[in-house]
């Protein structure tokens, strides 16, 4: 009898198999129609996924045939969830709050420019302790 190979093993634990999920939720309700827009922010809806990028965006004649709806990172700024939490204890000078501000603002707009659930739900200021 043959035994795997360490390659066939780890082929099974790689990041991008199938999980069986998708089959799980077509089986609830199906995929529904694409391309989906973000009635808030204009993310899109296609390919499974969510984009922001001009490039996703379909054609301004086929606007009609579009579905509407919020997407999920909209729906989590809206409640109020998060996925992680950044905190900043001390006291900073003005110069560096500004600072810190406009590089959180910069990497926010950068990383939702294509991934749309990647953004900054609040930033807290509560003493010495700043919280994102």
């Amino acid at each position: 009898m043959a035994t795997k190979g360490k390659s066939l093993i780890r082929a099974a634990n790689r990041l991008g198999t199938s999980t069986g999920r998708l089959v799980a939720a077509e089986a609830r309700g199906g995929r529904g129609s694409e391309p989906v827009l973000c009635e808030r922010c204009g993310a899109v809806f296609a390919k499974r996924v969510w984009r922001r990028s001009a490039a996703s965006r379909p054609p301004v004649a086929s606007l009609a045939a579009v579905a509407w709806r919020t997407c999920p990172a909209c729906e989590q700024v809206a409640n109020e969830e998060w996925m992680g939490r950044l905190v900043v204890r001390g006291r900073l000078a003005p110069e560096q709050e500004d600072a810190i501000d406009k590089r959180l603002r910069n990497v926010a707009a950068r990383a939702e420019f294509t991934q749309p659930e990647r953004r900054i739900v609040s930033i807290g200021r509560s003493g010495s302790l700043l919280e994102v």
